[in-house]
């Protein structure tokens, strides 16, 4: 007992010179102002009523183990407590212990009715000869670590009525906190079976036992899976392993028995030995590598040649893209060649070109005139055919030739004007290859206006280009062709 009060008065020092680093949240001492955790963490308790307490001391008791205080107290001190045997220590500030004691209202018959001096102590509202009193009970606090409070009855304390006296027997009761069960335990000695016996001679008195360990309401004496325990108290009484993996599923149902998490994938294979147990296609080309993490699933070979993360069998470019965004290319296929109007005259106009590929072929439109002809330029170098309509020039080679890349004059073309400016239009390029050029367009130009009868009026646009007088007396017909002019 002196160690133990020794024990509590250093650990309350201890815990007031030093301030803890406790980092976590959720702990009881947690330290907002602390700058490193020093793990002196501790957290709440469960108590008996399924409540969390960060001091135990603040737990109600468990349902029937409720006692008041005596000035007579016989301190047990309990070595070890097992529940069936030292296979299952108690749970440390859960599970609790009780002292009680039969205790007869009636007096051997004495008491008839309640009264003062017969007191119903259950509050049952009946005197019967055999009452159960709770006179102490406290929470499990390690093995070499823990005593038992049991209460003795003073002749000035009514709270006490009931309580221990000269020669009582106490029995003693396990709330297990698992399964919120109650068992009978029996005390141990030497090793050998123990009962206690209240003298009442000092105001405290104190005993020491090895151990108190649960029995088991033996309904019968099977042990169906030979691991000690009868199968009245087994929560697994065909699983001897006793759920090992802790999922609330024995063994013997458990589709996973040593896999807590119950193959969690669901591939079919078992956490504890599935080598990706959370990975439902799990090694699917058998390179070692989990599917989810293999940059190539598909290929034990992991081909991943120009290194960038892709797998090369789902890789849409084994290289690099280029800035056109053709893998490997060189960067030339989105520049663009510009096509324009160069100088314009009364017979013919130049078309420019401006290009950075190689041309393999043309096509073009050209408004406001009629092509007539096309003539030199690079056309006429590269030996490229030209085909032409009214306002369409199609440029191409039979042999494969191209133009080579730069600038210059694509062409001439000769004209009949047929408004006030030209326009081109609907250009398509190709390079070498067949490949689609993009193209820029340059804006119109104006056209000479050819005035051949001095009368202000383009012959374009002029019903009678070469009469002055446009047809002066309305006849229909030109004055440069009429027999008439005049009539």
């Amino acid at each position: 007992m002196h160690k133990y009060i020794i024990q509590i008065l250093t650990s309350m020092l201890i815990s007031t010179i030093f301030s803890s680093d406790c980092m976590d949240t959720l702990a009881c001492n947690y330290n907002p102002s602390a700058e490193f955790d020093d793990g002196s963490c501790y957290y709440p308790v469960e108590c008996p009523n399924n409540t969390n307490q960060c001091d135990i001391n603040d737990c109600l008791e468990p349902a029937g183990f409720e006692w008041n205080q005596s000035n007579k107290i016989l301190f047990l001190f309990i070595d070890y407590a097992y529940k069936f045997n030292s296979s299952y220590p108690l749970i440390e500030l859960e599970d609790w212990i009780g002292g009680f004691k039969s205790y007869d209202e009636t007096k051997d018959g004495f008491c008839e009715l309640i009264s003062d001096n017969c007191p119903d102590l259950n509050n049952d509202g009946f005197l019967t000869d055999n009452v159960e009193i709770c006179v102490g009970s406290k929470y499990w606090n390690g093995d070499n670590n823990s005593e038992l409070p049991l209460m003795g009855f003073e002749n000035n304390n009514s709270l006490t009525n009931g309580y221990l006296e000269p020669g009582d027997k106490p029995y003693f009761k396990l709330f297990d906190s698992q399964s919120d069960s109650l068992f009978y335990m029996q005390p141990y000695k030497n090793g050998l079976e123990y009962e206690l016996i209240y003298s009442g001679n000092s105001s405290i008195d104190i005993f020491e036992i090895d151990s108190l360990v649960a029995l088991c309401p033996f309904y019968n004496n099977f042990d169906t899976d030979n691991d000690n325990i009868p199968d009245t108290c087994d929560i697994c009484p065909n699983d001897s392993d006793n759920d090992i993996d802790g999922d609330t599923i024995c063994g013997n149902i458990d589709i996973c028995p040593n896999d807590i998490l119950n193959d969690v994938d669901e591939d079919g294979i078992c956490g504890d030995i599935d080598i990706c147990p959370n990975d439902a296609l799990n090694d699917n080309d058998n390179d070692g590598i989990c599917f989810s993490q293999d940059i190539c699933p598909y290929s034990a070979q992991n081909i991943d040649i120009d290194s960038d993360g892709i797998c090369d069998l789902d890789d849409d470019c084994i290289g690099e893209f280029d800035a056109c965004g053709i893998c490997n290319g060189d960067g030339t296929w989105c520049l663009s060649t510009e096509i324009s109007i160069g100088i314009t005259t009364e017979f013919f106009i130049e078309i420019l070109y401006d290009s950075p590929l190689d041309i393999g072929g043309f096509q073009f439109s050209l408004s406001g005139v009629n092509i007539l002809s096309t003539s030199g330029g690079a056309v006429e170098n590269s030996n490229f055919h030209i085909a032409t309509n009214n306002n369409t020039v199609l440029g191409f080679s039979f042999n494969g030739n191209s133009i080579q890349a730069g600038s210059g004059l694509l062409t001439n073309i000769f004209i009949d004007i047929q408004g006030s400016e030209v326009c081109i239009s609907n250009i398509i390029l190709s390079d070498d290859d067949g490949d689609q050029i993009n193209t820029n367009v340059s804006m119109c130009k104006y056209l000479p206006c050819i005035d051949a009868d001095n009368d202000s009026l383009c012959n374009f646009e002029d019903v009678c280009p070469n009469d002055y007088l446009n047809d002066i007396d309305q006849d229909g017909l030109c004055g440069d062709i009429d027999a008439c002019p005049n009539d």
